[in-house]
Order: C-alpha cells, then sequence, then structure tokens
C-alpha cells in the first residue's frame, strides 16, 4: 500500500479547519451570543453608573441635612439645649426618609443607608457633646445665680 509521505505528522492545531467543508461557524453561528453578552455587560456598566449616580446625589443631600441640623442644633444654648437630640433625631429620619424616595432600586438604597449611618452617628455624637456642654454651662449658671439670690436674701435678712 502506497503511503503519503509527511502524513504521519500531521498534528490537531487548535481551530483551523483540515478539511474545505464550512463549519456553523463560517455562517455566523455563535456572534448572537457573543452580541448578546456585550449588550449585557454594557446593560450592566450603565446600571452600575446610574447606581452610582443616584446614590451620589442622595449622599449629597444627606450631607446637607446633616449641616444643617448639626447648624440647627449647635445654635440651642442652655436649657433649650436639652431637647436637641430629640429634635436631631426627629428631623434625621425625615429627611433621610425623603431622600430614600428618590432611590429606585435597593442596592441605591443598601449602599445610601450605610453612609446615612455614619453620617447620623456623626450628627448624633456633635449633637450630645453640645447638650453636655450647654447642659453644664446651664447647670453652673442656675447655681451661681441660686448663690447670689440666696446671699442678698441673707444680706436683707441680716438684720432680723
Amino acid at each position: 500500500m502506497a503511503r503519503v509521505p509527511g502524513m504521519e505528522r500531521l498534528q490537531d492545531i487548535g481551530g483551523v479547519r483540515l478539511t474545505a467543508a464550512p463549519t456553523a461557524e463560517t455562517y455566523g453561528a455563535g456572534v448572537a451570543d457573543q452580541v448578546s453578552r456585550a449588550g449585557l455587560l454594557l446593560y450592566a456598566e450603565a446600571a452600575r453608573d446610574a447606581d452610582q449616580s443616584a446614590f451620589l446625589e442622595a449622599d449629597r443631600k444627606a450631607s446637607e441635612l446633616q449641616t444643617q441640623l448639626q447648624l440647627r442644633v449647635t445654635d440651642l444654648k442652655g436649657k433649650d439645649a436639652l431637647g436637641a437630640p430629640d429634635v436631631a433625631q426627629k428631623e434625621w429620619d425625615t429627611g433621610v426618609a425623603e431622600i430614600e424616595k428618590g432611590l429606585t432600586n435597593e442596592r441605591q438604597r443598601q449602599a445610601f443607608q450605610r453612609t446615612a449611618t455614619g453620617r447620623w452617628e456623626a450628627l448624633n455624637k456633635t449633637t450630645q457633646v453640645h447638650v453636655r456642654t450647654e447642659r453644664a454651662a446651664f447647670d453652673a449658671s442656675e447655681s451661681k445665680a441660686y448663690i447670689e439670690n440666696e446671699t442678698a436674701l441673707a444680706r436683707l435678712n441680716a438684720s432680723d
């Protein structure tokens, strides 16, 4: 039997056709899958960008709310400052709920909740420090006024 020299050395070189018959890929099979995958990747990227934009807007609004409440709380002096934590909590909860209405999906809400919690903790700490300082100043002022009044009363009644 006659042999063609060199045929025994042919190797599979991955993806190269050794026959002249066309394959399904020749006619475009699989292209739709590639286009579909590319479309899904573009959609996921656009969704991620939209989530990021919505989150940044919500966080900016929360930052503004935090600043406004912090200024309002620190403007309260003396006895008026004692109710500041309740006022701050109520207005914070109302403001955050309003901001969350602008978020359109759970990813946005979860990301916002994480930063809103951190902002509330910072605001609450500032509020508590301010209340403690104002309470001490109020107590010192009241004590001093009480002592002055009692001293004056004692002077008036000293001759009795």
